[in-house]
């Protein structure tokens, strides 16, 4: 869409039965592509599911799921994983 991150876009897309993937850049170095299996809110506070390969060297390790809340303590615009330096820097939705 050319949008900026939001977890309301997220949220419809979800709902909307949209495939969407995120593109996570880690504070280290380097970066993972994940598929978003939920999201909502506690308490006010957006959070997402994602799955994916947990050992991507290792495909017999099979598929992890992992919860996150969404933040933005940087203030740049891109949601934080918990309160970690690691940040969505993309959504992809496909499908519909």
């Amino acid at each position: 869409d050319g949008a900026p991150l939001t977890y309301e876009w997220l949220r419809d897309r979800i709902r909307d039965g949209w495939a969407v993937e995120a593109w996570i850049t880690w504070s280290g170095g380097g970066g993972h592509v994940v598929r978003v299996t939920g999201c909502g809110t506690r308490f006010g506070v957006p959070w997402l599911r994602y799955s994916h390969d947990a050992q991507q060297c290792n495909d017999t390790a099979g598929i992890e799921d992992v919860v996150v809340e969404l933040s933005d303590p940087d203030g740049d615009g891109r949601f934080n994983l918990d309160t970690t330096n690691n940040e969505i820097v993309l959504f992809v939705a496909t499908g519909h």
